[in-house]
């Protein structure tokens, strides 16, 4: 079918006048005349009767006329599709990843992949200073960072990917594994395992003011660690207690107990954050898709992804 002589078909429909569509679409009306008629003989059927006064639709022209700007919103859809993987030939984004995004990131990259064959993703992990860094320095064009450490970044935007609670982590085996709630105050007999880069580690700094602030100390004394997994080592094993984010259950709630804070709330946001000179199409390809496929940030009541 010529989506050329439906779209003529459509105009002459429309104002049941050849003079008035020829005028419309910028062509002769003896042109337009013959365009409907080999449109006709193309279909095998009659589709307008034709006077010197009217057009008038007959049952086919008229079930065509009803039917056809859902084919050609259908075709302008699948045209654009096209011409936007077309452009988006041999483009490639990087990410920065330090794993506060590890619950949404293989979700997002597994369908934009299917959106967007033809955009290669570079994935890069790091700690979260050097997301800071690199996203700073235009070596990535994207990053996940906590939101606490990226609203105090310069000429950068982003965009709340999740919208989270802490919860404390305990050994399956504590005494407080079984608690439906646990008080802050409940903790002040144990030891406390927190996470501590070798550079200046917001998180870290925020979790400590928040306890200061509530004269909360632990007898039990303070354990610094390097990295997730190794805090996660020494909780499951019953070494002391921690904090994580409520939807970090998913992947640790197999070896860890995650217990609700009742008497407070610690709020923890992740967001996906991008310079604001980084000129990558392929940047704001991405970006739009994410807005699309979350348009509010995930909460701990959020269905699993799929």
């Amino acid at each position: 079918m010529d989506i050329s002589k439906l779209r003529a078909f459509l105009c002459v429909a429309k104002y049941r006048n050849f003079t008035k569509a020829s005028e419309e679409l910028f062509i002769s009306q003896p042109a337009l005349s013959k365009k409907i008629s080999d449109f006709e003989k193309e279909l095998g059927v009659t589709l307008m009767k034709r006077s010197n006064r009217s057009v008038e639709l007959t049952p086919a022209g008229a079930a065509l006329y009803t039917e056809a700007p859902t084919i050609l919103s259908v075709i302008d859809g699948l045209t654009q599709r096209i011409q936007e993987i077309s452009h988006h030939q041999d483009q490639q984004i990087s990410i920065a990843c330090s794993g506060v995004e590890s619950d949404v990131l293989a979700y997002l990259l597994n369908a934009f992949q299917k959106a967007y064959p033809n955009i290669a993703v570079n994935l890069r992990w790091c700690a979260a200073p050097m997301v800071r860094q690199m996203i700073s320095s235009n070596s990535v064009d994207l990053g996940f960072q906590l939101s606490m450490e990226a609203t105090l970044e310069r000429n950068v935007e982003y965009i709340p990917i999740i919208h989270d609670v802490l919860n404390v982590i305990v050994s399956r085996y504590h005494p407080l594994a079984s608690a439906e709630s646990v008080c802050l105050n409940d903790l002040s007999r144990e030891r406390y395992i927190a996470i501590k880069s070798a550079d200046k580690h917001l998180p870290y700094e925020y979790i400590m003011d928040y306890f200061r602030n509530r004269d909360i100390s632990f007898q039990g004394g303070l354990s610094v660690v390097e990295s997730l997994e190794t805090l996660v080592l020494y909780v499951s094993a019953g070494i002391g207690v921690s904090a994580l984010s409520s939807r970090a259950r998913e992947r640790y709630g197999n070896i860890l107990r995650f217990v609700p804070l009742k008497d407070c709330i610690l709020p923890v946001e992740t967001d996906l954050v991008w310079n604001q000179d980084n000129t990558n199409p392929a940047k704001d390809t991405f970006v739009r898709f994410v807005r699309q496929q979350l348009p509010s940030p995930l909460t701990p009541d959020s269905p699993p992804l799929q």
